[in-house]
């Protein structure tokens, strides 16, 4: 991150009294350091360690009962230099869930969830990512021999970490190199995923709002926000419901579909980023959608979910 250098230069004017000088200091600094541009890059200190920590908690009410649903996970990350650039690697320590305040059981095994190491070239652009060969496996065997003998084992490793290659294009590397003045706002559409897997686009607007001390390091505040477009939103999932009907009759598997009525989703997402290494120092988002539909019955079905998504880092 750029070093901020305030220089004050009073002509004319006598400052008296210490409170009023050290008014007049905080408000000029502070007009300089939001001015001053900041330079986002990835340089973490070698072998730095950190637990991260992801905590999911989704509400959802309407037409059926009031459910809250919370997941935790924890893995161990440990962040190394190479001589093309860095690798991250993830091992899962501990992972709960709990609906409606009572432990689920049935949850994978801390032991067969999978060690991922993701591999960066020197900017921090994502190469690779390793540790889903045992899954994409495991895949592959249990499909019927014919069905699995025409699989591309590579394309299948390809689709299992394309969501983890989405996520850090959209986190870190959106960011890398980027110099922007405090205070900026960037605005675009952005792909969304809808009510059976429907898509559609939301006006996104990303702010570098302030900076702020997190642990001891100078953090830019990022917001994300994430507006609603209840028209689009409802006509593109009912087009994709007709869609899969037309496909469904035409394969002659009768498929009912229910006809939305109203749709809302947005979200709100902030996160703080030291910007000369790239390391983020907490991290919290809610999305809240609402659905109001007329089953193929005619009865009228309404559903709420409020999602919020906690990630903390614990650096040793």
């Amino acid at each position: 991150m750029l070093i901020h250098a305030v220089t004050l230069k009073l002509r004319g004017r006598r400052i008296t009294g210490v409170a009023l000088g050290l008014a007049a200091l905080l408000a000029v600094a502070g007009v300089a350091l939001a001015a001053t541009p900041i330079t986002f890059r990835f340089n973490p200190p070698n072998g730095t360690k950190f637990l991260y920590t992801e905590k999911v908690t989704t509400n959802a009410e309407g037409s059926k009962p009031k459910q809250t649903q919370v997941v935790t996970s924890t893995s161990r990350v440990v962040m190394n230099k190479t001589a093309k650039g860095y690798t991250i690697a993830f091992t899962p320590v501990s992972m709960s869930a709990t609906v409606n305040g009572k432990a689920l059981k049935e949850l994978p095994k801390v032991a067969d969830l999978p060690k991922m190491t993701y591999i960066l070239n020197q900017q921090g652009k994502l190469v690779t990512i390793r540790g889903y060969e045992k899954q994409r496996d495991a895949y592959i065997d249990s499909l019927p021999y014919g069905q699995a003998k025409k699989l591309n084992p590579q394309k299948v490793l390809d689709e299992l970490i394309a969501p983890q290659r989405a996520q850090w294009k959209d986190e870190f590397e959106y960011f890398l190199g980027k110099t922007v003045a405090i205070g900026k706002e960037e605005k675009s559409q952005i792909p969304v995923s809808l009510y059976a897997g429907a898509l559609s686009k939301a006006s996104c607007t990303l702010k570098y709002a302030n900076m702020v001390k997190r642990n001891g390091h100078d953090c830019v505040r990022v917001t994300v926000t994430t507006a609603s477009n209840p028209p689009a939103f409802v006509a593109a999932v009912n087009a994709h419901l007709r869609d899969m009907k037309k496909q469904a009759d035409a394969a002659k598997q009768p498929l009912e579909i229910p006809n939305v009525q109203k749709m809302d989703a947005a979200s709100q997402t902030e996160r703080f980023i030291d910007p000369k290494t790239m390391l983020i120092y907490g991290e919290k988002s809610t999305r809240k959608a609402t659905i109001q539909l007329k089953d193929a019955k005619g009865k009228q079905q309404s559903m709420t979910m409020i999602e919020t998504k906690e990630y903390s880092f614990d650096y040793k």
